[in-house]
């Protein structure tokens, strides 16, 4: 998991921090999973089970939302900000879900020796040999 997280994955981690995590939790991944991690992400992730209050440690106020003491709105008030604009887009999303292929208008062939997984007949030394 840690060479997954470290190597692997197409994504580069600025910052995750975890605030309230159970003590059992965040003893097992400070003590047991950090210490596998590089230097540069091993101060990247932040585990603690301490109150927000332990995040302006790690964070600025003006990046939180209200109920955690930061500069922007509560967490109810974003959540009805985005309920709004769901409401505003409902239109589009029916549009979206109700796309369908028509099955209709595909290409039918009968012939039995049709390779499920690659959609034709024959094979790669065929195709390129033609």
């Amino acid at each position: 998991m840690a060479r997954l997280g470290q190597e692997i994955m197409p994504l580069r981690y600025m910052k995750a921090v975890f605030i309230n995590t159970p003590s059992v939790v965040e003893i097992a991944i400070n003590r047991l999973i950090k210490p596998l991690l590089k230097k540069k992400l091993k101060e990247r992730i932040i585990i603690t089970s301490g109150d927000y209050e332990e995040l302006y440690q790690y964070l600025d106020r003006s990046c939180l939302p209200g109920d955690y003491g930061g500069d922007y709105p509560t967490l109810k008030e974003l959540s009805d900000r985005w309920h709004e604009l769901e409401s505003e887009h409902r239109d589009w999303y029916i549009n979206d879900l109700s796309e369908q292929t028509d099955e209709t208008k595909r290409l039918q062939n009968n012939d039995t020796m049709i390779n499920q997984f690659v959609g034709f007949k024959a094979s790669f030394k065929n195709l390129l040999l033609n």
